[in-house]
């Protein structure tokens, strides 16, 4: 489980890998976060400095080990499907195709 409360974030590289390795994400639902992490689906996402929250939804994961290995599946899958090498190609070449009209 990474516990993530940060109050402000450009993208949220620790939680993406975190998603990549298979672990449940605990973090802030601010900044680009939510691109990151599916609240309930791979991770929980609390209000900005909501310490009940953060302690309750680490405490939940830690007690459920199905929970933890089906938010760990889902990130893993989130992770190639949004922010893999295929995803990172794909941008480029349509990055490409605007500048070269």
């Amino acid at each position: 489980i990474l516990l993530f409360p940060s109050r402000l974030e450009g993208f949220g590289i620790a939680p993406a890998e975190a998603l990549a390795c298979g672990r449940p994400v605990v973090t802030t639902n601010a900044s680009a976060l939510p691109e990151v992490v599916d609240h309930g689906q791979n991770g929980f996402l609390c209000p900005r400095d909501d310490v009940a929250c953060y302690a309750e939804r680490v405490r939940e994961l830690g007690e459920d080990a199905a929970l933890r290995r089906r938010f760990g599946e889902h990130g893993r899958e989130k992770v190639a499907r949004s922010f893999g090498y295929d995803q990172l190609g794909l941008g480029f070449v349509r990055l490409y195709q605007q500048l070269l009209g």
